[in-house]
């Protein structure tokens, strides 16, 4: 993540891609935490939960738990976006 903090915009969202494509359990894990965090922004955080949902069974796996337990503060983030029309 340290790269991501440090990288101009073009090369955030080329590691925005390759952090989402991800076939590895626990990064899937580090990754979704990564977006609530102040760093990342909205539609870069939807854009990591929209690659991973279209990765192997296991990363949406993860990304469902992960809504799931975050379903009061994603919605509190997103409602003024298109996200969740």
């Amino acid at each position: 993540m340290e790269m991501y903090r440090s990288s101009d915009l073009e090369e955030k969202l080329r590691i925005i891609r390759s952090l989402a494509k991800t076939d590895n359990r626990e990064q899937t894990k580090r990754v979704l935490d990564f977006t609530l965090t102040d760093e990342v922004k909205k539609q870069d955080a939807s854009f990591i939960m929209y690659t991973l949902a279209k990765n192997s069974l296991d990363s949406r796996e993860i990304l469902w738990n992960f809504v799931d337990d975050h379903c009061s503060l994603l919605s509190e983030r997103y409602k003024a976006t298109s996200l969740l029309d």
